[in-house]
């Protein structure tokens, strides 16, 4: 589960004591970024499916808030040309630990293994390939007249995938509910390769292509 943490440096501008990353892994720094904010987004709808207390909830939204403004701003810093700190940016991976740590005390460790359950489960899969859809369609940045058929059809593949099982199962349950979100996304490839022009497409990447032949990464219960 990838969280980030309260504790980073805000800095707007460049530091003696922490130079600026270099300018020329700027394009990973962002796509590295975006991964990470879909992930916390992921990880917030997934808690809004367990039964926490009052304060639990609101310590893990507390949490969620300082991770993602963390790596928010680190994003538009990135993507504006003003490099931050290089250590700050490397110490990203242990505030994420930190953060996780956090979260998983804060919800308690029962909610905390039904939460990675849900996260690794089909539903979680399939909710995470389409959030990660809906994000590259608005960084396409299309035209009204596209964009509104392109998020009818995610709609729909949302709504498919609020059906599949969000715990562990196994056998012929696993391969049934699998060949259900593959068929979902098989949908949602089809469906916007009609509406998306060919160079459309090609700025979405060969992971687009991929959702209509998704191998399988979800792995049965243990026991199936």
């Amino acid at each position: 589960m990838a969280i980030s943490t309260a504790g980073a440096q805000a800095t707007t501008s460049p530091s003696t004591d922490d130079p600026p990353a270099p300018m020329a892994m700027a394009p990973t720094y962002i796509s590295v970024g975006k991964e990470l904010r879909l992930r916390m987004a992921l990880i917030r709808r997934t808690l809004n499916d367990l039964t926490l207390d009052h304060a639990a909830r609101q310590r893990a939204a507390e949490i969620l808030d300082s991770t993602d403004a963390d790596l928010k701003e680190m994003l538009a810093e990135v993507e504006s040309g003003h490099m931050p700190g290089y250590r700050r940016l490397m110490g990203v991976p242990d505030r994420l630990r930190a953060a996780h740590a956090k979260l998983l005390a804060a919800i308690g460790p029962d909610q905390g293994e039904l939460l990675q359950e849900k996260l690794r489960s089909l539903r979680g899969e399939a909710r995470g390939q389409l959030d990660w859809l809906h994000q590259e369609i608005v960084d396409l940045k299309l035209a009204s007249d596209v964009e509104r058929p392109c998020e009818a059809i995610l709609a729909k593949a949302d709504a498919l995938a609020e059906k599949l099982p969000d715990t562990e199962v196994e056998g012929n349950a696993y391969a049934t509910a699998r060949q259900a979100m593959n068929k979902l996304f098989a949908l949602a490839h089809d469906g916007l390769a009609k509406v998306l022009s060919a160079g459309e497409q090609s700025r979405l990447g060969p992971h687009f292509a991929e959702l209509a032949d998704r191998p399988a990464t979800t792995q049965p219960a243990a026991g199936s």
